[in-house]
């Protein structure tokens, strides 16, 4: 089976198609983590954002990505992927928050850092990591 990485020819071979074509994913994919260990925040999503471009995302969504990630992660950007910890992504939210920015625009923030760890360090824990709520308006009811 004959795979290309960024122009590299790599040759995996095993007894069936199927088997050698599962090879080939998994040297793939180790090589992409090895180059990975070193990366910063900063890097990932500058990548992530890469990616989203060669697949054809509409032009704003890319600006707004952008902008996002040049502004929104500003305590963490350039920490290794391998030294993030939840609490350090916990804390970068809450400053978010209490620098006046809307429950919405942090869930923003939220959802594409965690597409970029998703991608980019996939052994990271993220369940404990929380949100900003919406706050709950009261209901006014008029009486006649």
């Amino acid at each position: 089976m004959l795979t290309y990485d960024h122009g590299e020819r790599r040759s995996f071979t095993a007894e069936t198609k199927k088997e050698a074509e599962r090879l080939a994913a998994i040297g793939l994919e180790e090589e992409r983590a090895k180059a990975r260990r070193g990366m910063t925040l900063a890097e990932a999503l500058a990548a992530y954002i890469e990616t989203c471009k060669a697949q054809g995302y509409s032009p704003s969504t890319i600006r707004e990505y952008t902008a996002r990630s040049r502004n929104s992660f500003d305590k963490i950007a350039f920490k290794r992927l391998e030294t993030l910890r939840p609490e350090n992504i916990q804390a970068q939210l809450d400053a978010r928050i209490n620098a006046g920015k809307t429950p919405k625009t942090v869930r923003n923030d939220w959802f594409l850092l965690r597409s970029v760890l998703a991608t980019y360090a996939p052994s990271l824990d993220l369940r404990r990591v929380r949100i900003a709520r919406r706050p709950k308006r009261a209901k006014i009811i008029f009486r006649e």
